[in-house]
């Protein structure tokens, strides 16, 4: 019977250790798409200076 407990305590403890490690995943997912939107919020604000710079460059 006591083992039956401390067994069942070990199991509880991974459920929980599983749940935590799936929401820790979730977070760094969010965090890895987040990363990549600002990436591309910068790349595409880079384009617009470089077509800026050469516009100016032309009218020279």
């Amino acid at each position: 019977m006591e083992q039956e407990t401390y067994y069942q305590k070990l199991y509880e403890e991974a459920k929980l250790e599983l749940h935590l490690l799936k929401a820790e995943l979730e977070l760094k997912k969010n965090e890895i798409m987040v990363l990549n939107q600002v990436r591309e919020t910068q790349a595409k604000h880079l384009l617009v200076m470089e077509q800026q710079i050469k516009a100016f460059e032309g009218k020279k």
